[in-house]
């Protein structure tokens, strides 16, 4: 199916970019992290967000079967809007809020679940 090979293309790509921002990012909220680790977490963040806006403007340009026009679309939003939930908690990163900042960050977790049950449902690669 030549959707999924595009698709597989872009999420492959953009795993393989991800993954340092990711190593970078996951100290973020953890206990024993340091104020260097907690900084360089939330650029690593912001490195992300830059990052996934690429893939997900990919995503959105693809061709699409009919038959999943309606799922991709709304894969593609669910990106957007977990976009939009990991940029809240750098504002509150940036005003020394972390409590609200993890509220906020543990709200991606309903969505991407929808993602990757789409992923999985179709055999795709998922992506960051």
């Amino acid at each position: 199916m030549a959707y999924a090979t595009a698709r597989d293309a872009i999420c492959k790509a953009a795993v393989t970019e991800a993954e340092p921002i990711k190593a970078r990012y996951m100290p973020l909220y953890e206990p024993g992290s340091t104020d260097a680790q907690r900084s360089d977490a939330i650029v690593a963040v912001r490195e992300f967000a830059v990052l996934a806006d690429g893939f997900v403007a990919e995503l959105a340009a693809m061709d699409v079967p009919p038959e999943l026009v309606a799922e991709h679309a709304a894969s593609v939003a669910n990106y957007r809007d977990i976009l939009i939930l990991i940029r809240e908690p750098l504002k509150h990163h940036d005003k020394g809020r972390t409590v609200e900042a993890l509220a906020v960050d543990l709200a991606t977790n309903g969505i991407a679940a929808q993602i990757n049950s789409f992923e999985l449902r179709h055999g795709l690669i998922a992506c960051p």
